[in-house]
């Protein structure tokens, strides 16, 4: 092999491996090999042109051609281009549109997002880009050293956006990488001395590669830059560090949401562990039947449910009055929490509607006051913690929540907004569903028999998302966990103009004896939240034999004419039925259809 072959495969071979840093940015891996293709063809081109009797900058032009004629193949749907082989204007407008997409994902998303066509098309661009300068520099200009800088940024972008899921593994293969393209270069400069002199034997071998010695520097160099973090001293805080500065009253949301929730709780449902996250006790008579609300998303835009907020307040000593709540003079309802240190980059999680928290450090949390979300500002403040909630005690009935009153006009037009591109079998299927009821609580539940009736299946081999294409995939199959199934009900009830949003938190913790429960990994929970004049935010379970019902679900025996004045804390419905069968632990048992509406017996949001 000659040494430009060689210099053409090295630096190749440096620029995939740099490349791997980028593997925690995604949910799956798939895009790699897409990448470590087009850099396999950009060395081809690059090999091929320098044959030819072109001038050297042609051939990274020429390269960067053949980059952008791979990504308008790859990305811009081969139904586009005219004849099936050239790339005519739809494609190129197609591909505009994947961009955009992957630059509004990248405000949206945490590490790691999900394997969006836009995001893959920046992650494979980028490395192609890379691919580029590598070779022009290594090769066509024979300037290896140099090739460090574009590696070195690849790899510096790569690890700083991977954070904590970034590994020494990734450092190790990109220095590996670029020390075989300084090898492989080295023994080209060395080979056009000519023939080396006996006196210099001992520096450099009669066939004019670089003396074991020059290998042994730098191996010991790679091994020493990786060893030395271990034992050196590390430093959280500085003049650089974020945590220098302080603020107050309302900031910029920043790192405080940099966390995605949809997509960590997709992970951890298709990924579900024994591993305790959190334990509590709560003093009602109800603990077992409390949901842990971490959060909730109440933008739509068509691809994502997110949190619609742009800035947050500092963590006050009381909340305000929760939305939409006419009597907040309700009891309360206490507990204490212990997270543990396998809870990580986690919203607070918390009865819903809380009153109020005590935490260690107020300057560690963030509230957003529109839907009473805490939020972190660092990744250290949740693990470990340990926390005081005051929750309040709400409990209409069915009859009440018949006869509530029109949602003010501002909430139905910020929480019934739907994107252009809603599919119409959504707001079909909603209607169709919901015909015979006659107020919004009724055509909640209709929705909520509707999903949790047998035709729908609870699978967490589906693949995951809550955009409108995912929505109309999930009402077709009719298979699902529970992100599909509160984002649907969500979208639905936004086409018959009820309020909603998607909440995510956890499911009841399994008693562990002395009103003491535990939250493994196995109950993370998405579900939607549905708004009623005078009692604000409620949950609904429509995911079939998962979670409990909330009382306020059971069928009173007749219903009210008249509008209630005020929430109230007593039972919830005029004919209850039988009490819940105590929590036992173990799988997930299916509810009786119209039944005690209770706690379930076991985890959720896994697969039998």
């Amino acid at each position: 092999m000659t040494t430009r072959a060689k210099l053409t495969v090295y630096s190749a071979l440096a620029t995939a491996l740099a490349s791997l840093c980028l593997t925690p940015l995604l949910t799956t891996r798939s895009w790699v090999t897409h990448a470590f293709l087009v850099i396999a063809v950009i060395a081809a081109v690059g090999a091929g042109l320098r044959r030819a009797p072109l001038y050297r900058w042609t051939v990274p032009v020429g390269q960067l051609l053949v980059l952008f004629l791979l990504i308008l193949i790859g990305f811009a749907g081969s139904g586009s281009l005219l004849g099936g082989v050239l790339p005519g204007p739809s494609s190129l407008r197609a591909l505009d549109h994947v961009v955009s997409s992957g630059l509004d994902d990248i405000q949206v998303y945490a590490i790691p997002a999900p394997p969006n066509p836009g995001l893959r098309l920046i992650l494979v661009a980028a490395v192609g880009l890379v691919a580029v300068v590598v070779d022009t520099v290594a090769v066509t200009y024979r300037r290896s050293a140099l090739a460090g800088l574009p590696l070195l940024a690849l790899y510096s972008v790569g690890n700083g956006l991977s954070g904590d899921h970034g590994s020494w593994l990734w450092f190790a293969l990109a220095s590996a990488g670029y020390l075989v393209l300084l090898f492989a270069e080295g023994q080209d400069r060395v080979s056009r001395w000519g023939r080396v002199f006996h006196g210099g034997s001992r520096d450099w071998t009669s066939s004019g590669r670089v003396s074991p010695g020059g290998q042994q520097v730098g191996v010991l160099a790679l091994v020493a830059a990786l060893l030395l973090p271990v034992v050196l001293p590390h430093w959280d805080s500085g003049l650089l560090s974020p945590d220098s500065g302080g603020s107050s009253g309302r900031s910029s949301i920043g790192s405080a949401t940099s966390l995605d929730p949809l997509v960590s709780l997709e992970s951890a449902v298709t990924k579900p562990t024994n591993n305790e996250l959190l334990t509590y006790t709560l003093d009602s008579e109800i603990a077992d039947q409390v949901y842990l609300r971490t959060g909730a998303l109440d933008q739509f835009d068509g691809t994502n449910w997110r949190l619609g907020s742009t800035t947050v307040n500092d963590l006050p000593s009381s909340f305000p009055a929760p939305e939409g709540l006419r009597d907040a003079n309700l009891p309360r309802i206490e507990g204490d929490f212990q997270i543990s240190d396998r809870l990580e980059k986690s919203w607070l999680p918390m009865p819903y509607p809380a009153a109020s928290v005590q935490v260690p450090n107020r300057s560690d949390w963030k509230l957003d006051p529109l839907t009473r979300t805490v939020l972190p500002t660092n990744d250290r403040a949740i693990r470990g913690l340990r926390y005081h909630v005051s929750a309040l005690d709400l409990r209409p009935t069915a009859n009440e929540l018949r006869t509530a009153s029109t949602a003010p006009q501002d909430i139905r037009d910020h929480y019934t907004s739907l994107p252009q591109d809603l599919p119409p079998v959504v707001a079909q299927q909603a209607h169709e569903v919901t015909a015979k009821a006659t107020n919004d609580y009724d055509r909640a539940m209709a929705l909520v028999n509707w999903f949790t009736g047998p035709q729908f299946q609870y699978d967490t081999a589906v693949n995951g998302g809550t955009g409108s294409n995912a929505i109309a995939v999930f009402l077709r199959d009719r298979k699902g966990f529970c992100v599909h199934f509160a984002s649907t009900m969500a979208a639905m009830a936004r086409t018959l103009k009820i309020p909603s949003r998607v909440a995510v938190g956890f499911t009841p913790g399994d008693a562990k004896g002395g009103n003491v429960y535990s939250v493994t990994g196995r109950m993370y929970h998405a579900w939607p939240e549905l708004y009623f004049s005078g009692y604000g935010w409620l949950r609904f379970e429509p995911t079939p034999s998962r979670g409990n019902q909330p009382r306020y679900t059971e069928q009173s025996t007749t219903a009210t004419t008249a509008p209630s004045q005020q929430p109230t804390a007593s039972a919830q419905s005029s004919a209850p039925g039988p009490a819940p069968p105590p929590r036992t632990g173990g799988a997930p048992k299916h509810r009786p259809r119209g039944g005690w509406g209770g706690a379930s017996n076991g985890s959720v949001c896994v697969s039998d």
